[in-house]
């Protein structure tokens, strides 16, 4: 008995994980000496910052610090002060198998805090956070070796596959010093800091990616010039970065995740003593994956014109048709300020939402929500912090989606780029929403992986050189082939029938 075994035949992505995994944080602070007593909490902002991460067989180790900044008003109720807690994590991911090779891609974000004073100096705080990771690993997939067995007829079925191109998956850190502009006072305490990052340009540079790109760090303080007044400030950081990337190709789709972990922003004291620098230091992670789209063959039957086989098969579900979006949008939003007659507006953010993706007849469909946080000083002097959920749907009506097209979508921290006092009670708020959307099809394929020959049952030998069949139309050429055990190259030869399918009735003779 002799056997066709499988060989490799093309590369393809294999997910390891991709979801989300939860984990709850509760702290009980209190407040350092040098900090005032709190009147009120204002704002308890949580933010988990991933530091790094490694994959040791099939866990997936995640490190990374959970930062939290209270904002409360003082006992005279007329300045917003700040506390900061921070907790370390490290969480255990369970992939499918264990790597060699894996490229991960991972963002964390936070789901809800509960923040309450339980005292003048001491603080409750319960909350929870998720991290979301997708491991991809670049494996070979063996199919039928067809080359082998002369008097085997294979029946070969072409299936568009976005194959495995190359991957590269790394973990740097970018650095700068920047300079206050002028006019702005030195900083006695940092409130908040947020970084979002701008992909501007990637190229394929003889084998390797290179990313060019901007982060936007946002930082609010405490002026040391009069311990009251917040000031905000915003920087841009351009960097590049060259990575290896063995394979990769210009034709290739790729799918590029940039995604920003641990941010420290420091003051630094100049020549006179005063902080009126800051050392910003952002850590970030790096997913590439680069599809093809090629025809592979699969072999959906067998036979053998001599002796009986017995046929393998295997099931299994791949992946076409991938493609990526990347699409920014702008909005402006309406923001009403409950309860407060505005004077002035210290700071606007947006914090991170979540987006759902879905298609349509009408094209391409992003649904989500996200938080505007808005700190100000109402008519009476007295410092305030409100927010509001704001719902989005964004349409792409040119998409030119297909049936059975599977999407997803990321949605990257919004951005403020700039803001107005509308009303007394309003503000009209602009927004840059950017959204990587993920579209692909899958499809489901049974096919022969191992073909074998019974020679020890050989068929007896037809001393007839042809065979006169009847086809009716509709008939399969390879069906009939199989039926009377002939080559199905010799049959079309023979009959000049070079179709799959018989289309009218008719006479043929087949050498046997």
């Amino acid at each position: 008995m002799d056997q066709i075994y499988a060989k490799e035949a093309f590369e393809r992505f294999d997910v390891l994980f991709d979801g989300c995994h939860e984990h709850p944080i509760d702290i009980d602070f209190t407040l350092p000496d040098y900090c005032s007593d709190i009147q009120k909490i204002l704002k308890c902002r949580f933010s988990p910052e991933i530091s790094s991460y490694s994959v040791m067989q099939d866990t997936l180790v995640c490190d990374g610090t959970c930062v939290i900044h209270v904002y409360y008003l003082d006992t005279h109720g007329d300045a917003v002060h700040s506390c900061e807690a921070r907790q370390q994590f490290s969480l255990q991911i369970k992939l499918k198998h264990s790597v060699t090779d894996p490229c991960v891609s991972l963002r964390a974000k936070c789901d809800y805090i509960n923040c309450r004073a339980v005292s003048a100096r001491r603080v409750d705080i319960h909350g929870a956070f998720s991290v979301s990771a997708f491991v991809t690993e670049k494996r070979g997939e063996a199919l039928l070796d067809t080359t082998g067995g002369e008097d085997i007829e294979f029946l070969k079925e072409p299936v568009s596959i976005s194959t495995a191109r190359a991957q590269c998956c790394s973990q740097f850190t970018v650095e700068d010093s920047q300079e206050f502009p002028a006019g702005k006072p030195p900083v006695e305490t940092i409130l908040r800091s947020a970084c979002t990052v701008r992909m501007d340009e990637t190229r394929v540079v003889e084998g390797k990616l290179l990313v060019k790109g901007m982060l936007n760090v946002c930082v609010l303080y405490l002026s040391a010039a009069d311990g009251v007044t917040l000031e905000p400030m915003t920087f841009e950081i351009p960097f590049s970065r060259l990575e290896d990337c063995p394979g990769l190709t210009e034709d290739a789709v790729l799918d590029l995740r940039l995604d920003a972990g641990e941010v420290t922003v420091s003051p630094k004291a100049e020549a006179t003593g005063e902080n009126t620098r800051l050392d910003i230091w952002v850590r970030l992670f790096l997913y590439g994956a680069a599809y093809c789209e090629e025809s592979i063959e699969f072999v959906t039957d067998a036979y053998s014109t001599r002796c009986p086989v017995a046929l393998e098969h295997a099931q299994d579900t791949f992946v076409s048709g991938v493609s990526f979006r990347r699409e920014r949008f702008s909005k402006k939003v309406r923001f009403e300020i409950a309860g407060h007659e505005v004077s002035s507006i210290t700071d606007v953010w947006a914090e991170s939402g979540s987006v759902n993706a879905f298609t349509d007849d009408s094209g391409l469909h992003g649904k989500g929500r996200y938080t505007l946080c808005v700190l100000g000083v109402d008519l009476s002097g007295t410092p305030f912090y409100t927010e509001q959920a704001v719902e989005f749907s964004e349409t792409l009506a040119d998409a030119g989606m297909g049936k059975g097209v599977r999407v997803s979508a990321d949605l990257e921290l919004p951005r403020v780029s700039a803001y107005r006092i509308e009303a007394a009670d309003a503000l009209e708020i602009s927004v840059e929403l950017m959204i990587c959307f993920r579209l692909s099809q899958t499809q489901n394929m049974t096919y022969i992986s191992a073909v074998e020959t019974e020679h020890d049952k050989a068929y007896p030998e037809n001393n007839a050189a042809l065979a006169v069949y009847f086809a009716q139309a509709g008939e399969r050429v390879w069906d009939i082939a199989k039926s009377h055990r002939a080559g199905v190259s010799a049959l079309r030869e023979e009959n000049d029938c070079y179709e799959d399918t018989i289309e009218e009735a008719r006479t043929l003779l087949i050498p046997v």
